[in-house]
């Protein structure tokens, strides 16, 4: 129930109400008005609010937990009737009330993690009381709020060398140092370039003569970063980014050792996360930390190197050619430099101290270049010595190379005159060649027709067959190396050539006493036809030879001749009487040559002569 007072146009809410005590004006307390049934309070009114509660941060960063928060009771309406006699709090979380939390401020705690703060003010007067509330806005999160970090790399103390020289060659070793990983080396003086055996701490090298020297370092290159921070309330886990790179969850830790991979500085965040794994607000180092990798200082061993004698080579090999003579060896000690002396004599004496105008080879072969003989064998006569100069006598080890007897070359033979039964062979003469082999074949490569020698360039080939190939092979033979290749070439016989006769002349008889001669002019023939007589007959008529056939006399030119006898005597044939019996009777005579092929061996008969009285 209000009480409203009319002004004279509207009734107006009562703003105060006030007792005259006799002297003065007081603002009243309480009013009861009875309703017919019982008395109930009608003033003041309920307290009335024109502004919800204000909620301001008074430590820390709003939205992270363990910032605190202060609250305001808001606007109300200050008149009597209205006006507050006290107010309380009740702060809520996620507009649930948070226990024993009722004073104007309230300090975030883990248990605000992801839940929104807010605030109820309730104002209470004579009449009764009013609640109103307000929120932060803000989902409360985890806070890291610093993150410190320091190179924590292990430093390393300097290696103690121990060196040891044995002439030119020298070991070593160095101690073990604590928290090496590694060692870097380096060497000095004469030294050269040693083998190193970083993980057993060793090292061995060949230099020159004079001081050398090895140094060694130790290197810790298990680089380290320590990392910590205070623990955030509402925290489960941390995150650590790297370069702003999510690098690992560290857990529920609170510090980290990160290890680096070089010597480059890197900027290192570490942010909150909550079991709901809401990443909360995070904190950085105030500057990008490096951790190089610790290094000592050099420990150095040194000593001595002596340069000792060389030794002789304990090997050879030489190779000689027309044109290079060529030499390697080795076995040597303590050489760095050689001389060659060669040359066609097997055994020499030379001074070791003399260089003879040989040139000094630093390697372990030599060459020359030159125009040498095939079949000759040359030496090599190979002198060591150190950088003291003092050198091994020439020969103490020697080699040698023969220079090889090169192949001829292949002949290129070429065939001309050929006939049926014959052809000639030729070709140029092969430098160094001695002599040539010559085979004549019915087959590639064969030797059935000839198969010889000769020291010519040339070679004729007779009784051969008619219309046959035949194939040459002719090698070149030279002294020293034998055959080299074969040089080849092919000819095919002519066809057979026909014999052709002419007709013998009539004989013609001469008789003197019991002496019966008879002639005739020479039978005529071309062709491959060899005469190897003359075939008569003696008959009494001019058809058969019934006195005396089949009777042969040898074809000779001797016979030929006339003998003071009629010219046309050109061949004499019988001048005994056994040849024709001398008679007074008629006489008949013919002839013909007899004889045989001189390309197919076949036996041959001319034809006959007419029969002559």
């Amino acid at each position: 129930m209000t009480i409203k007072a009319y002004d004279g146009t509207n009734w107006q809410t009562q703003k105060s109400l006030k007792i005259y005590n006799g002297s003065s004006w007081t603002a009243a307390k309480q009013a009861w008005i009875y309703n017919g049934t019982s008395w109930v309070i009608n003033y003041p009114e309920f307290p009335s609010a024109s502004s919800n509660p204000g909620i301001t941060v008074t430590s820390g960063i709003d939205g992270r937990i363990g910032c605190t928060y202060a609250a305001s009771v808001g606007s109300w309406n200050s008149n009597d009737a209205y006006v507050p006699t006290s107010y309380t709090y009740q702060w809520t979380r996620s507009n649930v009330d948070i226990s024993g939390a009722t004073s104007s401020t309230y300090t975030t705690v883990a248990a605000d993690s992801e839940s929104i703060i807010g605030v109820k003010v309730r104002a209470t007067n004579q009449r009764g009381n009013t609640t109103t509330s307000s929120t932060a806005g803000s989902t409360m999160l985890p806070h890291v709020t610093s993150l410190t970090g320091s190179n924590t790399t292990q430093s390393v103390s300097t290696p103690t060398v121990s060196f040891n020289p044995n002439g030119l060659s020298y070991s070593g070793s160095w101690n073990s140092i604590l928290n090496a990983n590694t060692y870097e080396t380096t060497s000095g003086g004469t030294a050269g370039s040693p083998s190193v055996d970083i993980p057993n701490r060793s090292f061995s090298g060949t230099g020159t003569a004079g001081n050398a020297s090895f140094s060694v370092r130790a290197v810790n290159t298990n680089r380290q970063i320590s990392l910590s921070w205070p623990a955030a309330a509402g925290a489960t886990s941390y995150v650590l980014y790297v370069n702003g790179v999510v690098y690992t969850n560290v857990g529920n830790a609170t510090s980290y050792t990160y290890n680096p991979p070089d010597d480059n500085a890197r900027n290192f965040t570490i942010y909150p996360r909550t079991s709901g794994n809401v990443e909360g607000y995070g904190a950085s180092v105030t500057s990008a930390i490096a951790a190089p990798a610790t290094r000592s200082d050099y420990g150095t061993g040194s000593g001595n190197l002596v340069q000792p004698n060389a030794t002789s080579p304990t090997y050879a090999s030489g190779s000689a050619s027309t044109t290079n003579l060529s030499v390697s060896w080795g076995g040597a000690t303590n050489a760095t430099k050689y001389r060659v002396y060669w040359t066609s004599a097997s055994s020499i004496s030379l001074d070791p101290a003399v260089s003879y105008d040989s040139p000094e080879w630093t390697g372990t072969s030599a060459s020359y270049n030159g125009s040498f003989t095939e079949g000759n064998t040359y030496y090599f006569y190979i002198s060591a010595s150190g950088d003291n100069n003092v050198w091994t006598p020439y020969g103490a080890y020697k080699a040698s190379g023969t220079v090889a007897y090169t192949a001829p070359a292949a002949p290129a033979p070429s065939t001309s005159s050929i006939t049926y039964n014959s052809f000639n062979i030729s070709w140029t003469a092969i430098s160094g060649a001695a002599s040539y082999s010559v085979k004549v074949g019915t087959s590639y490569g064969g030797s059935n027709i000839v198969n010889t020698t000769t020291t010519n360039t040339s070679y004729s080939v007779s009784s051969l067959s008619a219309s046959t190939d035949y194939y040459v092979t002719i090698a070149a033979y030279k002294t020293g190396y034998g055959y080299g290749s074969d040089g080849t070439g092919t000819a095919s016989t002519t066809a057979n050539p026909t014999i052709t006769y002419s007709t013998p002349t009539r004989p013609t008889f001469y008789r003197s006493g019991t002496t019966v001669k008879w002639g005739m002019d020479n039978a005529g023939w071309s062709g491959p036809f060899t005469p190897f007589g003359i075939e008569w007959e003696v008959g009494n008529n001019a058809s058969t030879g019934n006195i005396s056939s089949g009777n042969t006399k040898t074809y000779n030119t001797t016979y030929i001749s006339t003998s003071g006898l009629a010219s046309i005597w050109n061949y004499i044939v019988g001048t005994h009487a056994g040849d024709i019996p001398a008679t007074s009777s008629a006489r008949y005579l013919r002839f013909r040559m007899y004889g045989q092929n001189s390309v197919t061996y076949a036996f041959v008969d001319g034809p006959w002569s007419a029969w002559s009285l």
